[in-house]
């Protein structure tokens, strides 16, 4: 017969890509893949004690009681055929779980997957909302400032450095190279420094003064301020 990997428990050497725990070969559930057929999920079981299933059962692993095991889902991982070997034993035994034991374990995977998707689309969305409310922003600033911006931004010019500030609280779900990077889109690749004022609840954007798309913008500052000089 032709050498074969089917569902079932089998041999999966980790190679530490887990924590100690699933350092090197151990046993796992595995999940052939549907299109892939060198790529399989790979589950890691644990030995069950009361004390592992007490705190294992709230990151919704799964029990298989007629092996005495835990099914690590929340360690899940895609490996490559080759570091699954064989059917694991046990003093000569295969490990062999009921039917409705692994269709639990795979109902208990849908469940994992699909809440974590769903807190990756819920903060993705925070993301994405950030995201398109700094670029609009401050591309509006940047290429038709008006007074009426300054509820959102402020701005002052020192040794040839634009400050620019914003709101932090419309930023909360972008990291500063997120910013960063959305500044660059704007404005090209300058030298762009992000930093923020926790007190103050400001997000505090350093910009070169010579940059030639800050023209209209440092123009227009120029104007603001001798218009209040002359109030």
């Amino acid at each position: 017969m032709k050498y074969m990997i089917n569902s079932g428990i089998y041999s999966v050497n980790f190679e530490g890509t887990n924590n100690a725990e699933f350092k090197g070969v151990h046993p796992a559930l595995i999940l052939r893949s549907v299109k892939n057929y060198d790529m399989y999920y790979v589950i890691p079981l644990t030995s069950y004690t009361k004390e592992r299933w007490k705190n294992y059962r709230k990151s919704l692993c799964c029990r298989i009681i007629s092996i005495g095991s835990i099914a690590r889902i929340d360690k899940m991982l895609i490996l490559h055929k080759d570091k699954i070997s064989k059917r694991w034993f046990e003093e000569e035994h295969l490990l062999v779980p009921t039917l409705n034991e692994i269709k639990t374990v795979y109902n208990r995977v849908l469940e994992y997957i699909s809440l974590s998707m769903n807190k990756s689309i819920d903060e993705y969305s925070k993301f994405y909302s950030n995201y398109e409310t700094l670029y609009c922003d401050f591309t509006s600033f940047i290429t038709n400032p008006t007074s009426d911006m300054l509820n959102l931004f402020s701005i002052n010019i020192r040794d040839d450095i634009i400050y620019i500030t914003y709101s932090l609280t419309r930023v909360t779900n972008l990291s500063f190279e997120d910013i960063r990077r959305i500044v660059w889109s704007i404005i090209g690749r300058e030298n762009v420094n992000v930093t923020y004022d926790k007190i103050k609840n400001i997000l505090i954007i350093q910009i070169d003064k010579n940059n030639k798309k800050l023209l209209t913008l440092t123009e227009w500052y120029d104007t603001m301020n001798l218009t209040e000089e002359h109030k």
